[in-house]
């Protein structure tokens, strides 16, 4: 899945590359067959601004260099001899100086939304197992909670605790223990539906959320999943059993 999606970003990449690169060209065409008085420069930055938000800096760079060389066959095929020598190429590194600061500034903002985003994310993620952690977790349950009281569907929550978990990271070192969390959960995501949710409590400490699902189904599912986890540990000679409490409201809390 990893691949499959730096894949499609790199092809929509190439594509807003190829889509700014289309834009120059007709702004250039435009451009040429406007008065010499009446300047198209700013529009410029319109597929400079798209390419560096949407393909990164450097393609940035690239479609600011194409606009300048666009801008100069514009004004030159032209001929628009009021201007100097001098006088042009002042403003043809005027231009693209312009071009290239706009392109660093959209990109200090694309960099600064992605770290902030970062940092959203991982304020919400357990940063071993990588799913929700208690704080996320929280929020999720309250916004189920009222979902469930609004539309009167029940709701499943189950809570697992790992017995001699202790004895791993005496015996085998906490980077063994880790592995055991990992592989836990990873076992438990595999057999989960895609609107079941697993977050980790802290230490040992795991829950699962099966919205809009009752007593007997969600039984089911955990009976499945606490016959698999124990399963995984004796395959790795791992001493850890999951002790699992199910819970079903028909109705949120305080109905």
């Amino acid at each position: 899945m990893k691949h499959i999606g730096e894949y499609l970003v790199s092809r929509s990449s190439v594509f807003q590359v190829a889509l700014a690169v289309g834009l120059v060209i007709l702004i250039g065409i435009v451009d040429n067959r406007t008065e010499p008085e009446l300047s198209l420069a700013l529009l410029y930055l319109v597929p400079i601004f798209q390419a560096t938000w949407f393909a990164g800096r450097t393609a940035g760079i690239f479609i600011s260099f194409l606009s300048v060389v666009s801008w100069i066959l514009a004004r030159t095929l032209a001929a628009s001899g009021h201007e100097g020598t001098v006088t042009f190429y002042w403003n043809v590194l005027t231009q693209f100086g312009i071009f290239i600061i706009v392109t660093y500034v959209v990109s200090m903002q694309l960099t600064l939304k992605k770290s902030l985003e970062n940092e959203r994310t991982l304020a919400r993620t357990d940063f071993l197992t990588g799913v929700m952690n208690r704080r996320a977790f929280s929020e999720l349950l309250a916004a189920e909670a009222g979902r469930s009281a609004r539309y009167e569907h029940p709701v499943s929550l189950a809570y697992v605790d790992l017995d001699n978990f202790k004895d791993v990271n005496d015996q085998q070192g906490h980077a063994m223990g880790d592995t055991v969390l990992r592989t836990i959960v990873l076992t438990m995501q595999k057999n989960v539906r895609s609107t079941d949710t697993v977050a980790r409590l802290g230490g040992d400490e795991f829950v699962m959320l099966f919205p809009e699902t009752g007593a007997e189904a969600a039984e089911h599912i955990v009976r499945d999943i606490h016959g698999k986890v124990n399963v995984v540990m004796r395959e790795n000679k791992w001493p850890v059993t999951a002790s699992i409490g199910l819970v079903t409201c028909t109705h949120a809390p305080g109905q």
